[in-house]
């Protein structure tokens, strides 16, 4: 059987990653509602839970037990 680990976070470094292009995004002043929207999108992926098992990571993996399981 051939399984995956489920849909996670970003992780650390991409989070991190992530801001730097945001302050280089900033600092080439590109349009403020550009910015401001990935930054948005950003910071709902705190460092606390880089590389986590996101809600439907977890969803997918109890179905994948599930389907197995009947077979």
């Amino acid at each position: 059987m051939l399984s995956r680990h489920g849909i996670r976070y970003p992780g650390r470094k991409d989070i991190v990653n992530g801001q730097s292009v945001i302050s280089e995004l900033r600092r080439r002043e590109v349009s403020s509602a550009v910015v401001h929207r990935l930054q948005s999108v950003l910071e709902s992926f705190p460092l606390s839970e880089a590389a986590l098992l996101a809600e439907p990571g977890a969803r997918e993996q109890w179905d994948l037990g599930h389907r197995t399981a009947h077979r």
